[in-house]
């Protein structure tokens, strides 16, 4: 779709009242250009062009590249009917906002933004592949004949449920026993944005090559549909906010470990899984099942009886 002077317009799908948020992370701007404060300001004036109205919370704005921009304190509250897309001509330069022409800078990429994706890709979980480590076959009882068909299985599963630009976190224990090569070539076969959320206890030859991971981190919380999710390579009995409703998700025990009814936690290894992947989506759905079945109850921690 293009205006009269064929820039490009950007999409978005508007539903009534639903709220869109604009973020656009101040270190991300001043990458793409010398960006300030009157940056931000041209952005809300923008907003306010395209006929919405700005009010103060974060949520997020899905672009037709892909990219979710972003910028605290910014919402803008859909102000518009039931169509299910709309042209904002407002934003019809914003690639050329943040890639002026004549800028020394590299282009920047929003579809390569390591947090923000468009409402249109789907977020994943997943751990304990353990490519290349043909032992597993036997340790647990892997249904392959061998490590090359093991290896390939995963990858087809992997590729038939993430898409390119889907998101991926992942709970550690990758790679092991491969030469760093064979497993990085492997690893560029994968589809989706991928984190390393939680480093594993056999991620040493994964390490080799974690400048192809989006992030890399010991322990990670994300926040989905309003909810708090912490991911760790290791099963935990308790974790932040876990008091609160918070859920927690884990590898590391290849289905070992008992789970615990009451617990809002589980083992996203894919020795649980037939070695998919776990949409986000899904492990919110058993997590809510699991509320359910203990009659929606915190876990009292144990106290002192009063005298």
């Amino acid at each position: 779709m293009a205006t009269a002077d064929d820039t490009p317009a950007v999409s978005l799908a508007v539903i009534t009242t639903v709220t869109i948020s604009i973020q656009i992370g101040m270190d991300v701007m001043r990458d793409a250009t010398t960006s300030s404060a009157s940056d931000a300001r041209c952005i809300t004036e923008a907003v306010g062009a395209s006929g919405m109205a700005a009010s103060g919370s974060v949520t997020t704005l899905g672009l037709t590249d892909g990219a979710t921009t972003t910028m605290s304190t910014l919402t803008t509250t859909a102000m518009s009917t039931t169509s299910a897309i709309r042209t904002i001509p407002a934003f019809e330069s914003l690639s050329a906002y943040f890639n002026p022409p004549g800028s020394r800078k590299a282009p920047l990429s929003f579809s390569s933004h390591p947090w923000y994706y468009s409402s249109m890709s789907k977020k994943f979980v997943s751990a304990d592949h353990h490519w290349f480590h043909e032992a597993m076959i036997r340790m647990l009882r892997r249904p392959f004949a061998n490590v090359t068909e093991m290896n390939e299985v995963m990858v087809e599963r992997w590729n038939s449920v993430v898409k390119p630009n889907d998101l991926v976190y992942y709970a550690g224990d990758m790679f092991y026993k491969g030469r760093p090569k064979e497993c990085e070539e492997l690893f560029l076969r994968l589809n989706g944005k991928i984190h390393m959320a939680a480093e594993g206890n056999h991620d040493g030859v994964t390490k080799k090559f974690k400048h192809r991971f989006q992030s890399w981190e010991k322990r990670t919380e994300i926040v989905h549909d309003g909810h708090t999710l912490v991911i760790d390579h290791y099963s935990m009995r308790v974790w932040n906010k876990s008091y609160h409703g918070s859920y927690h998700v884990y590898g590391h025990s290849h289905g070992q470990l008992p789970e615990d009814p009451a617990s809002l936690s589980f083992d996203v290894g894919v020795d649980c899984w037939n070695f998919y992947p776990l949409m986000l989506d899904e492990i919110f759905e058993k997590m809510r099942t699991k509320e359910v079945a203990r009659g929606n109850q915190r876990v009292e921690p144990n106290r002192p009886e009063k005298e």
